[in-house]
């Protein structure tokens, strides 16, 4: 796992101006709409660990790593997958959702081929700092076998899994972002693997937003 906060602690080289405006736009809107800042927090280093380990296409890793912090937070989150509709493309994705409002931190880091879209925060687009134009959850159609895999599967699960070009699990991610927001939920290398928190996540699944 240290290596992981290592990699995810390093320089944002072509993107930092881009992570800069993200990060900004994340403090303004926790100002404005009186959010909690470890939301915040949590969220822009979830951005930095995708985006420095290259994790392209893994909405539903990520969906696990913000929902299983802010639930430890104490937060309510709720973990969607559905169909999302660009206008010119539908993709299967998996995204938070706290307080009725989208939170999808992987969606500017799509699978090879897919559109790329700005982070969406409390239900706001970092870039226009106004509602996506991409409609979330619009149907299930031409992505039913991919919708049932992630309806089937759970947190821990997809947590002790890794992309299929990267040595590096979700779990691993989730640890790295806890110790880069400072929160520290986690007690030592490996948490995620404890036998409390299976119990605890093993029948979390996702729903299905249609």
């Amino acid at each position: 796992m240290q290596q992981v906060v290592e990699v995810c602690g390093g320089g944002l080289h072509t993107q930092q101006k881009l992570m800069k405006l993200w990060e900004k736009n994340i403090k303004k809107i926790t100002t404005t709409e009186a959010i909690d800042s470890r939301i915040g927090s949590v969220f822009f280093n979830c951005l930095h660990c995708i985006a420095q380990l290259q994790l392209n296409g893994a909405c539903h890793g990520v969906s696990a790593v913000l929902y299983v912090i802010y639930n430890e937070l104490g937060f309510a989150p709720k973990l969607y997958t559905g169909v999302i509709d660009g206008g010119q493309w539908l993709a299967c994705h998996s995204w938070v959702e706290l307080n009725d409002k989208i939170y999808d931190a992987s969606c500017y880091f799509p699978a090879v081929g897919c559109p790329k879209e700005m982070p969406v925060f409390n239900g706001v687009e970092l870039y226009t700092m106004k509602n996506p134009k991409t409609m979330y959850g619009i149907s299930e159609y031409g992505y039913r076998d991919d919708i049932n895999m992630m309806l089937n599967a759970t947190i821990p699960e997809i947590l002790n899994s890794s992309m299929k070009d990267k040595d590096v699990r979700f779990g691993e991610v989730l640890l790295a972002v806890d110790s880069l927001s400072k929160i520290n939920t986690f007690d030592g290398e490996g948490d995620f693997d404890s036998t409390e928190l299976i119990q605890k996540y093993k029948n979390i699944k996702w729903t299905l937003k249609n």
